[in-house]
């Protein structure tokens, strides 16, 4: 299903709030302690596999939730700097990897990736509203005509 671009920003401020709260993440760290007390006491492969599990997604769900974070603040506090970017796609091992390159601000390029949701980039130049909140160098989130792209790994050049 092909989300307008409103729409994601709308998903986006939703997913922000719920991984704001610090509850997600102890949730999920309590999750992984009582899956570990329960595999230490029955021995049972599936319960060491599920706290392993709980365990990774609640250190990896610290960065995204950063980045998500300071994509949805940015529609409201951040500077918009209209632009361009040059959208690639690879595909190293069977999944579709997106990045999107930036002549920001302050003369440096950005290129970051980042993972579409609710719309399919393709492959091009683009005009995008970038914005950026202070005390952070790179983008925090890129408006295209067809969707937003919230950086999920970045690099300058």
């Amino acid at each position: 299903m092909k989300l307008t671009p409103r729409e994601q920003i709308d998903k986006l401020q939703q997913s922000s709030n719920i991984l704001a709260s610090r509850g997600f993440n102890i949730g999920l760290a309590v999750l992984a302690i009582i899956l570990l007390i329960a595999a230490i006491i029955t021995k049972h492969p599936v319960l060491i596999m599920l706290c392993v599990f709980s365990g990774v997604v609640a250190i990896g769900s610290r960065s995204s939730k950063r980045h998500l974070k300071n994509a949805a603040t940015s529609m409201a506090h951040g500077t918009p700097i209209k632009g361009n970017t040059m959208i690639s796609i690879e595909v190293p091992l069977g999944d579709d990897r997106f990045y999107a390159t930036i002549d920001g601000r302050d003369n440096k390029s950005w290129k970051i990736e980042f993972i579409p949701q609710g719309w399919r980039p393709q492959e091009g130049s683009e005009s995008v509203t970038v914005y950026y909140l202070d005390g952070i160098d790179w983008p925090t989130l890129i408006v295209g005509q067809d969707g937003i792209m919230v950086p999920d790994i970045n690099r300058n050049f």
